[in-house]
């Protein structure tokens, strides 16, 4: 954002990825578009292997670690899918973003008196 500010670029008039890339280049020449691209690469691609790896955990915590195998492969062929179609799958990714949320605000409300008596239990103690 500060890049896209600094460098004027916001008043032509182009938004997202055109924009950032306009900003990279009026700042670093022709090396701006390359550096974007790298490091647009580099963040999507970590970003996969975190969400992989965090999914799987989450399906095997909850299914058993057999379900470990098909969590891959679905989350391998979701990527492909993904380059046909970008804006379903960041829906399914909201909507697993979103499950995981709500199982953690249930179990907060299943936990939150074990989290008050325990605390009350420290309190005494010191």
């Amino acid at each position: 954002v500060i890049i896209i500010l600094v460098t004027g670029v916001w008043t032509l008039g182009v938004s997202s990825t055109a924009l950032t890339t306009a900003a990279f280049e009026s700042l670093y020449g022709v090396y701006g578009g390359y550096i974007l691209v790298f490091s647009s690469f580099l963040f999507g691609y970590s970003t996969l292997i975190a969400w992989c790896f965090y999914g799987e955990q989450c399906f095997a915590f909850v299914l058993g670690s057999r379900i470990r195998i098909i969590f891959r492969w679905l989350f391998s062929i979701s990527i492909l899918f993904g380059f046909l179609n970008v804006e379903f799958l960041w829906s399914v990714g909201d909507l697993l973003n979103a499950a995981t949320i709500l199982i953690n605000i249930v179990a907060l409300l299943f936990l939150v008196r074990f989290v008050v008596k325990e605390t009350a239990t420290f309190n005494r103690k010191t």
